[in-house]
């Protein structure tokens, strides 16, 4: 019982052993692989790490007890062991939250995301989330407005080449880089307190 994974989550917690995102939509967009990475790598909390499926460094732990010095207690539960990942530690709710954002700056404006807390018996628990993207924003036009001032004018001198395709899906990031691709730009002709914030960009 002391190789238990469960031994040291406390009465009444259970052990997070991780979170499934599933993509309610029929269709997947072709970068579905990016775009299921990216919400991955925002699910909160990491569940115990595993190596060769086995949670070795949680199993050490619960070998040890509460360490009162630095013998063999100490190097199992400070060092070499890792702590349960409890079920209470997740916020279900905002975890939803955050991917149903991640969604709305890659066009998805439509999209709702709810968590759902999958119970493994007494003691262990996962959380699944459920993903509807709904309908992607692609960039119509691209329409720089500047007024006639020398900086107006460096600004509109830059649309040739603007980083925002027509027809390409809506992404926060790409209008990020459109703004930092300006500001690199005016920086080269001299401006040199120009920063991005001073692009206003209306979606």
């Amino acid at each position: 019982s002391s190789c238990s994974t469960t031994r040291t989550v406390p009465e009444g917690d259970r052990l997070y052993t991780g979170a499934t995102i599933k993509w309610e939509d029929k269709n997947k967009p072709k970068d579905y692989g990016t775009l299921k990475e990216g919400m991955e790598k925002r699910v909160r909390p990491v569940p115990n790490s595993k190596f060769l499926g086995m949670p070795i460094k949680l199993w050490l732990y619960n070998l040890g007890n509460e360490p009162k010095g630095k013998g063999l207690n100490y190097l199992l539960r400070k060092k070499w062991g890792q702590a349960p990942i409890l079920l209470s530690q997740a916020k279900p709710n905002y975890t939803a939250e955050v991917l149903q954002e991640y969604l709305v700056d890659h066009g998805y404006f439509q999209a709702a995301t709810t968590s759902e807390i999958k119970n493994e018996g007494k003691k262990k628990a996962d959380i699944i989330y459920r993903s509807t993207a709904n309908h992607r924003y692609t960039i119509k036009s691209v329409t720089f407005e500047t007024d006639s001032s020398a900086l107006g004018r460096a600004v509109y001198a830059t649309a040739g080449n603007s980083s925002l395709i027509v027809g390409k899906p809506y992404s926060l990031d790409s209008v990020k880089a459109e703004r930092e691709r300006i500001h690199a730009i005016l920086k080269e002709q001299g401006y040199y307190y120009f920063t991005p914030d001073y692009l206003l960009v209306q979606v």
